[in-house]
């Protein structure tokens, strides 16, 4: 699919859709867009590394939290089989 991330026309693989793979893009380029604005210099090639560093940090915290989460749901199936063992189910 030919999309536009930040100055360049390219073509990407299609994620799930059309409309998904371009709810991407825009995330993407929106957060050059914030690079950018912070930025004094302009060099694309590290907008283009901060922003996938950006994504990696953003991409280990929710497999953070979702492990957190793993570990709360099993703590809980954990209470509600004991519980249903002292009524007998």
């Amino acid at each position: 699919m030919r999309v536009k991330l930040g100055n360049i026309t390219m073509d990407v693989p299609i994620h799930r859709d059309e409309e998904t793979t371009l709810a991407l893009v825009e995330r993407i380029n929106e957060r050059l867009r914030a690079i950018e604005d912070q930025s004094r210099v302009i060099d694309s090639q590290q907008f283009a590394l901060l922003a996938a560093y950006a994504f990696a940090v953003e991409s280990t915290e929710r497999a953070e939290e979702l492990g957190e989460m793993a570990s709360v749901f099993e703590e809980i199936d954990g209470e509600l089989r004991g519980i249903l063992r002292e009524l007998g189910a």
